[in-house]
């Protein structure tokens, strides 16, 4: 089973951006897809729009000739021979154009132009079939009217088919103009058809009144829809164009046709309403050619719209995309950079140091110079130095705890020397003692004298001390007395010299005064202290004579005392004085081993505690 913790850091960086760029991969296709689908909706309406062109042209060509074919059938070939011939030759000039833009033309996504194409390829082939017919005046003219419009309606259906293949909204609404005014212009040809025929017999054959009133209404319905769904500039072009002598002409011979219901005798010439009819056509063919031209023009704005949103579009998915695998190289670099190697390496190194193992092992990863590994590579090293120096000085420490011990042995015999020497001191002690027993007897007595004496001059000195600190206090009151004696006299003299100042408005003056008073306040309390301390050195003075005055019979005995001892200590005076600096000497070594002793033996015991607690705490590191 896969393991996601298995992977290695980097790994895991790039499966947490995986997600995210795929996420916008498929959110960049989703729309380079829709752009490409403008972009094809575009190209196809701007080759539908160049189609339109063309089979506009022919259509406006076959209305002609439509019109010229029931004008020739109408007269019974009397009339519009000439004409139907040169029309029929521009006909084929516009099928032939429109027969070799179709061999290099190719649309995708429109199944109903595939269909619309056969259906007119289909009609197309009975065009000289119908030729010959009219040629023949074999063919009846509402017939040959019919197959005119028929082919042209499929042409026009075709054309009303383009706003399906637009995703623009404004160019929808133009195609839709346009296909409404292809219709009308249309029905315009089939009147002028249909009229040429009805003037050309000077009455309406069987159906073609009702046809004439169809085609009006049909005409003015495909206008007005045309009107509601056009742009403005296309019904202000229009409003300009269609107006004048053709318009107004064929609107009276249209109005004359339908007077009295289709009665006989319109005394109109075919000839005439034919060219009247065709210039009003033709006004509205360049209304067409407008229209068809804005419609191209939009056509081509939205296809090269479309290419620069695909081309920016995926710029700007390829700098995303760029910019993001860019900035997970960096972080991942960065993150890598800092942590000096993976995590995983990390931790157990950290496990390893903070269990006591500093020891280096093979295979261990190497880190860079700068990273969170690498500070711990080093902190393991230091570690692993610092130990090692520990080490080092618990074995200092124990042989300094050796030499101790050894210095302790060597004070010990000394002290069993000293005690020998004490012995053969005593041994001789005991020879003197007769003599000195009186000597001593009276050196304890002069000794105790002594101390009392001592003592009470000890005393003595405490009383003078404390009578010299109460006459040191007695002199900082008295300091202080001075003090403020001499801020009362400057108060004394500002008051003066505020009251001489201000005359009747001294009012200064009771401050001044208030100040006085409390200076002197501070006057009083101090006298009132430098009494009670005069009081207390009276008394300290007291005890000290009553002390000098218990010392004088103790220091007559001592003097007494001294002398008979001066008597007797006479002639032993030289032994006890060698005596007396032995013993001393002894004594001073004596006390000197045993202090010696207890610090060494307290030392050499903390020196043993801390070097085994030392040792421990220094045991818990491995360094091997």
């Amino acid at each position: 089973m896969f393991d996601l913790r298995s992977l290695k850091f980097s790994h895991k960086i790039a499966a947490l951006a995986l997600l995210p760029l795929a996420g916008l991969l498929l959110m960049a296709s989703f729309v380079i897809r829709n752009q490409l689908h403008q972009m094809q909706s575009a190209g196809n309406v701007a080759a539908l729009a160049g189609f339109s062109v063309l089979a506009s042209d022919l259509v406006h060509e076959l209305q002609k000739e439509r019109g010229l074919s029931g004008g020739f059938l109408g007269s019974g070939g009397q009339k519009f021979r000439t004409e139907l011939g040169q029309q029929r030759q521009a006909t084929d000039v516009k099928l032939a154009k429109l027969d070799g833009f179709l061999q290099h033309f190719d649309i995708r996504g429109a199944e109903f132009f595939s269909a619309g194409l056969a259906d007119v390829s289909r009609r197309i082939a009975a065009l000289t079939q119908t030729r010959a017919g009219v040629d023949a005046l074999s063919a009846g003219g509402e017939a040959t009217v019919n197959y005119y419009s028929e082919l042209n309606a499929a042409y026009l259906t075709i054309l009303a088919q383009l706003p399906k293949l637009s995703a623009d909204a404004k160019l929808s609404q133009q195609l839709a103009a346009y296909a409404n005014f292809l219709k009308g212009k249309e029905q315009a040809g089939i009147e002028r058809a249909v009229l040429a025929n009805t003037f050309a017999k000077n009455a309406f054959g069987p159906g073609m009144y009702q046809k004439l009133i169809a085609l009006i209404a049909l005409q003015n319905a495909y206008l007005d829809l045309f009107a509601a769904t056009a742009p403005d500039n296309y019904l202000d072009f229009s409003n300009n164009t269609l107006r004048g002598q053709f318009v107004d002409e064929t609107a009276a011979m249209r109005r004359k046709a339908l007077a009295d219901n289709g009665g006989q005798s319109f005394g109109v010439d075919p000839a005439h309403w034919f060219a009247m009819q065709t210039g009003k056509i033709n006004l509205l063919k360049q209304v067409e050619d407008y229209i068809a031209g804005d419609i191209t023009a939009s056509s081509n704005a939205i296809q090269q719209d479309a290419q620069w949103q695909l081309l920016l579009n995926s710029l700007l998915v390829a700098a995303v995309l760029g910019l993001s695998l860019g900035l997970f190289w960096f972080l991942r670099k960065d993150i890598t950079e800092q942590l000096g190697g993976e995590p995983a390496h990390v931790k157990a190194l950290a496990v390893k140091v903070a269990a006591g193992k500093l020891a280096a092992q093979d295979g261990q990863p190497a880190a860079n110079h700068s990273g969170i590994l690498a500070a711990m590579l080093s902190m393991q090293h230091r570690l692993t130095d610092v130990v090692i120096a520990l080490r080092d000085c618990s074995e200092q420490i124990s042989q300094a705890a050796d030499e101790v011990s050894r210095a302790a042995q060597t004070l010990s015999q000394s002290s069993c020397q000293q005690a020998a020497g004490i012995e053969q001191t005593s041994a001789s002690l005991e020879q003197l003692s007769g003599s000195v027993e009186h000597n001593q007897h009276n050196a304890r007595s002069t000794e105790q004298i002594a101390l009392a004496a001592a003592q009470s001059a000890q005393t003595g000195e405490q009383v003078v001390q404390q009578t010299v600190a109460a006459m040191q206090k007695i002199a900082e009151k008295i300091g202080l007395i001075e003090g403020i004696a001499y801020q009362t006299n400057l108060l004394s003299l500002n008051a003066s010299i505020v009251a001489a100042k201000a005359g009747q408005h001294g009012a200064g003056f009771s401050v001044v005064a208030g100040e006085v008073r409390k200076l002197a306040n501070r006057s009083q309390s101090t006298a009132t202290e430098i009494g009670e301390l005069a009081q207390n050195g009276l008394q300290i003075a007291q005890k000290a004579g009553d002390i000098f005055s218990e010392m004088l019979p103790s220091i007559a005995n001592t003097a007494n005392l001294v002398q008979e001892i001066v008597t007797a200590s006479e002639q032993q005076a030289v032994g006890v004085h060698q005596i007396n600096q032995a013993m001393a000497q002894l004594n001073t070594a004596i006390q000197h081993n045993a202090a010696a002793s207890e610090q060494l033996a307290a030392t050499a015991e903390a020196l043993n505690e801390q070097s085994q607690s030392l040792v421990a705490q220094i045991g818990f590191f491995k360094i091997r």
